[in-house]
């Protein structure tokens, strides 16, 4: 039976992983399609409410999918050097897995983030910068 529950979770973190990817795809889609200038080296972009707000629900998706992965998962006690070196090659995969996924959740969600920082300044004032 804890089998089928950890195929489960596996499955719904995958789901929402995603998920959280999709809706960084539709963000940048919306933005994309607002309004744009350019003139010479000089691009302005209309930041599109939309984008922000999906960006945000896809950086809560990603992070609520971590969280899971993390609970479910247990805690594989990575913390002393010298009970990780003991432990078996199960166990020492699955703390590199961990670190591992932490790097990719922080990765992940400092480009999100970098991603709707321009889109939240203001939702009437153009953006604009050299190119």
């Amino acid at each position: 039976m804890a089998r089928v529950e950890a195929v489960i979770v596996c499955l719904l973190v995958l789901a929402m992983d995603v998920t959280a990817g999709v809706l960084g795809i539709h963000a940048e889609k919306a933005q994309s399609q607002g309004r744009h200038l350019r003139i010479l080296f000089v691009e302005c972009r209309q930041p599109v409410r939309r984008a922000y707000e999906l960006g945000v629900a896809a950086a809560a998706v990603l992070a609520a999918s971590h969280a899971i992965a993390n609970a479910a998962g247990g805690c594989a006690c990575s913390c002393s050097g010298d009970k990780l070196r003991r432990s078996s090659p199960n166990r020492q995969m699955a703390s590199f897995a961990l670190v591992l996924t932490w790097m990719i959740l922080v990765v992940g969600l400092a480009l999100l983030v970098l991603g709707a920082l321009p889109t939240e300044h203001s939702w009437r004032v153009r953006v604009c910068r050299a190119t």
